[in-house]
């Protein structure tokens, strides 16, 4: 959720549907006291790239970070942002809330 309207800097986010398994690089997280596990994706020019353009902060994106059910239909969902190129702004202030769902 952006605390003010963002111009620069916008969440973008991958078509699961369009992302192979091939694509992914298992990378380490490694925290003071936590170990675990991400995946890094490589560029692959088939995955469609959604983005929130002019993003208002009573606008949230909400998604599935990780499923560990192995039949799940979306087990995750790839997220970045990114610069746009022209705009001069100082990026993005906003806040993250991760949720455990069982």
């Amino acid at each position: 959720k952006p605390l003010k309207p963002v111009t620069n800097w916008p969440l973008a986010v991958c078509d699961t549907r369009t992302v192979r398994i091939d694509d992914l690089v298992t990378t380490d997280t490694v925290r003071r006291k936590y170990t675990g596990e991400t995946f890094y994706a490589k560029f692959n020019p088939e995955q469609r790239w959604y983005y929130m353009p002019n993003q208002d902060p009573d606008e949230v994106l909400l998604l599935k970070i990780f499923d560990s059910r192995m039949d799940a239909e979306t087990r995750f969902c790839l997220h970045s942002s990114f610069h746009l190129e022209g705009v001069n702004d100082t990026g993005r202030e906003s806040f993250e809330v991760r949720a455990f769902v069982l």
